[in-house]
């Protein structure tokens, strides 16, 4: 299914995501109880700006950035999300300011040549994951854990753009 819009769970709601793929063309706001199955994917895909909000954090089975064609489309972490199994960069960039937070807990990041990841104030966190850019990652503000026990790298790839002007990279 896809939503052309903004997608709102109101307090006190709960909504379950069903199986397969779901397309986002806005804003995802929680402000009550999101539950994904374990073959859920949630792909934001407008290139319009958009936000992730709310005031109850976010747990994805899968999460995806597709906006548009470039990394000019920007989505915007205002949140605490985590995702458990994959986080893919096919196009966009997605930032994450002061009170931002995305941890991934399993497989990937893969940002792609035409994507992006900006940590400007928040927090990124790899639990166990290799990280690999072929895009741009950077790091002006807050944090970025990769990790430090096997299996935790950023394997920068040929076209791949690393940035830190500040901010902690571990």
């Amino acid at each position: 299914p896809t939503l052309q819009g903004s997608f709102t769970i109101d307090p006190g709601a709960t909504f379950i995501g069903p199986a397969g793929s779901h397309h986002i063309g806005g804003d995802w706001i929680n402000n009550g109880l999101f539950t994904y199955r374990n073959d859920n994917t949630i792909v934001f895909n407008t290139t319009k700006v958009a936000s992730i909000a709310g005031t109850s954090p976010t747990g994805f089975n899968s999460f995806v950035l597709d906006k548009g064609s470039t990394i000019a489309s920007i989505l915007t972490v205002n949140n605490v999300i985590t995702i458990a199994k994959y986080l893919g960069f096919s196009n966009g960039l997605l930032n994450i300011p002061t009170g931002g937070s995305v941890t991934v807990n399993y497989k990937g990041p893969d940002i792609s040549s035409t994507s992006g990841l900006d940590v400007n104030g928040g927090t990124f966190n790899t639990i166990g994951v290799p990280l690999t850019n072929a895009g741009l990652f950077r790091i002006s503000g807050g944090a970025a854990n990769i990790g430090t026990v096997p299996g935790n790298s950023l394997d920068n790839n040929s076209g791949g753009v690393f940035d830190m002007s500040g901010g902690t990279l571990n």
